[in-house]
């Protein structure tokens, strides 16, 4: 038998997850809606960042697609900042809304990410779909340290 036979491998494929865990699409954001996304490839940083951070996409095309064009358009931008001049200047004109809607709509994904999370992590049971009792010594104790660690934060 020999080192890279397909046992090995069918080991390795074995230990994947099969179906990756993706929050349902009607909990999408209107960034991650495909009206908005489909233009945002326009904007520089924008299209490349939520398509990284999407939850929804996790294609590998997609997503090497994506950290190219933005390593790429860093690299362009660096050298066009090096020219100086009026280079310089169209290539911060370019950038810039590209830039501000990327901070605007990863600050709202940073609120809305720990709203859905709690969504996702909130047990229903079967029948009503109500939350279920939290249950276990070990749940009380990190709620617990949580509300400590808030506490402290304030």
């Amino acid at each position: 038998m020999t080192p890279w036979s397909f046992t090995c491998c069918w080991r390795v494929t074995d230990q994947v997850d099969p179906e990756p865990r993706q929050p349902p699409q009607s909990l999408r954001p209107w960034y991650y809606q495909a009206w908005f996304l489909y233009p945002s490839f326009l904007f520089w940083p924008l299209w490349s960042v939520l398509t990284i951070r999407s939850p929804w996409r996790s294609s590998f095309f997609l997503g090497s697609l994506a950290w190219a064009v933005l390593i790429v358009g860093i690299v362009l931008g660096a050298v066009r900042l090096a020219k100086g001049g009026t280079i310089a200047y169209s290539t911060v004109a370019l950038a810039a809304p590209g830039l501000l809607l990327t901070a605007i709509t990863q600050l709202h994904w940073q609120g809305y990410r720990r709203v859905l999370l709690q969504e996702r992590e909130a047990p229903t049971d079967g029948q009503s779909g109500a939350p279920k009792p939290a249950e276990g010594a070990a749940v009380r104790q990190r709620r617990a340290a949580s509300r400590r660690a808030r506490r402290r934060r304030r």
